[in-house]
């Protein structure tokens, strides 16, 4: 069942992308979305890009980059998408759901 729950949790973050949302609610768990910024400086250090790169490649604004790098917000629907697709990440490798 958790299983099932952190799948369900990985197309929410594909869909809705909200960090740090409780998810679930009830049962003594709730389950949290945040993103490993880490995972994300390290490709941009691999890549040789800084914010403004990424953010120009993605095609969002550096506000919305320096958001989700602090780990504040993962900003809007198609901003982690876009920016694991210039990164050649999985969304997979930058989601962490906590319980």
């Amino acid at each position: 069942m958790l299983l099932t729950q952190a799948k369900a949790c990985c197309n929410i973050i594909v869909t809705q992308a909200k960090a740090c949302v409780n998810i679930f609610k009830g049962d003594e768990k709730n389950m949290k979305i945040k993103v490993d910024t880490k995972a994300i400086y390290l490709s941009m250090l691999e890549k040789g890009m800084n914010g403004t790169d990424l953010a120009n490649a993605a095609g969002v604004t550096q506000q919305a980059i320096s958001s989700l790098l602090c780990g504040r917000v993962i900003g809007k629907q198609k901003l982690l998408p876009d920016v694991c697709k210039v990164l050649e990440l999985n969304i997979k490798d930058v989601v962490i759901i906590e319980e």
